[in-house]
Formats: C-alpha cells, sequence, structure tokens
C-alpha cells in the first residue's frame, strides 16, 4: 500500500496529464479532419498514461470496509409524479428541481468547476426531461377525457 504522499503525487500526475489531454483534444478539434498526427498520438499517449495511473492508485487504494448492506431499489420518480393527481404534479417537479440545486450547493465545495458544471448540466437534463414526461402525460389524458376516456 502506498502512503499519502505517494497517493497524492499519482493524483497530481494524473490530473496534469488529464489537462494536458484536454488542451491536445481542443487542439485536434481545431484542426477538424486534418488533424496533425503528432497531436492523436500524444491524445493517445496521454490517455495510457492515464490509465496507468488509475491502476496504480487502485492497488495502492486502502481496502474497503465492509461492504454495506444492498438497498432495495428505489422507486423511479417519474413514477411517482405520474402517481399524484394533475394538479399537484407541478409542484412535485419544483420540488425536484429545488433538490437538484440544493445539491448542487452542497458540491460547490467539492472537487472543482467540471464537477459542478457536470452536476448543473444533468439537473437542467433531468428536469427538462421531466417536465417533458409530465406535459405529454398531462396532455393525453386531458386528450383521453375529451374523448371518452380510456
Amino acid at each position: 500500500m502506498a502512503t499519502d504522499h505517494e497517493r497524492s503525487h499519482l493524483m497530481r500526475l494524473r490530473d496534469e496529464h488529464l489537462q494536458q489531454m484536454e488542451r491536445l483534444e481542443l487542439q485536434a478539434a481545431k484542426y477538424g479532419l486534418s488533424v496533425p498526427p503528432h497531436i492523436l498520438e500524444d491524445i493517445e499517449e496521454r490517455k495510457a498514461a492515464i490509465a496507468q495511473l488509475d491502476k496504480a492508485l487502485a492497488a495502492s487504494a486502502p481496502p474497503a470496509a465492509s461492504a454495506p448492506p444492498a438497498a432495495s431499489a428505489p422507486t423511479p420518480i417519474a413514477e411517482v409524479i405520474l402517481a399524484l393527481p394533475p394538479d399537484e404534479r407541478w409542484h412535485a417537479i419544483v420540488y425536484l428541481v429545488m433538490e437538484l440545486q440544493k445539491d448542487f450547493v452542497a458540491c460547490r465545495g467539492a472537487w472543482n468547476m467540471r464537477l459542478r458544471m457536470l452536476m448543473i448540466g444533468a439537473a437542467l437534463f433531468a428536469a427538462a426531461v421531466l417536465a417533458s414526461v409530465v406535459m405529454q402525460w398531462i396532455a393525453f389524458t386531458r386528450l383521453a377525457e375529451r374523448f371518452g376516456g380510456w
């Protein structure tokens, strides 16, 4: 097992390789179809180095404590919202978005800007998909009611 200093060194190396790979990917995107071969080779070398560092970090990780008991599968949120009366569905959607926002705020001190941007994107995507599903369901139920039910 590696010391904390060795693990932090491996993590810093991995971060540096990742940053360099991202810069190379941006360069490759600017070239479009005519990317110079040396840039593609450098990207592949960085990916290999990151994979090797990931293996080294996994090998140096302290042994995990006993696994927590398996939890039962939660009910999908769409089923919960669709089970509500139509006039209460928007309240549930607003509540869900507020909970996602709380998760994002709690994440502020964690990791870095990339994680925060990922959380924002995931929250917005989830809210948009959920709102779309609920709106389609409401429209469908109104049409069904207008034409005599199911």
